[in-house]
């Protein structure tokens, strides 16, 4: 009887929980036994690109007095200071051993468009023109004078297109070279285009 007894008090002994050991309302072994999600790494920021280099690298041509399709400052136009407005060039072609710009206001009432800047025999390298540039060699505009001729529209807005040619050879369009010259000129690796707009 008392072996039963003490057999059967044991047994309710075992059964109870030892103190200390459940995990049940405690919050640091609750947490202790949750898994954590991984973290995924932060992806780098992209690569920023060079003035006038898009993300594909391709050849371009901007102003930094003027964004593209912007308004072009009065103190290149007629109307204020007429210089020309600095430009700035990035990756020319592999192989160009010239440069030329032609500047042509296509809206004005003149078959072809009116052309306000020639210049060539530009340096690649050089990577842009400075303001009331002197560099290259200029040619004729349509107002009659050689170098830059500012925008001036007899009304409403016009859009003044900067194409800069980039040629496979030295060019060599004598002293007064002329837009028909540059734009019939062979061996052009690629051309580069920004719009300003004057009003």
């Amino acid at each position: 009887m008392r072996t039963a007894l003490t057999a059967l008090v044991l047994g309710a002994l075992a059964a109870l929980p030892v103190a200390g050991c459940s995990t049940a309302g405690d919050p640091a072994a609750e947490t202790s036994t949750t898994s954590t999600a991984s973290t995924a790494a932060t992806p780098a920021p992209p690569a920023e690109h060079p003035l006038g280099e898009d993300e594909t690298g391709a050849f371009r041509i901007v102003s930094p007095a003027f964004a593209a399709d912007g308004t072009i400052p009065a103190r290149y136009a007629c109307d204020g200071d007429d210089v020309s407005p600095p430009i700035q060039w990035n990756a020319v072609p592999d192989g160009t051993q010239s440069l030329a710009l032609v500047v042509v206001d296509h809206d004005a009432p003149v078959t072809g468009g009116f052309t306000h800047w020639v210049v060539a025999g530009l340096d690649p390298p050089a990577g842009g023109l400075g303001e009331g540039t002197k560099e290259g060699v200029a040619g004729r505009n349509d107002a009659g004078t050689t170098g830059w001729s500012g925008p001036c529209p007899p009304s409403g807005t016009h859009s003044y297109v900067f194409t800069l040619y980039a040629f496979d050879h030295a060019t060599d369009f004598g002293t007064a070279p002329t837009r028909a010259a540059v734009e019939s000129e062979p061996g052009v690796r690629a051309t580069a285009t920004l719009t300003g707009r004057y009003r």
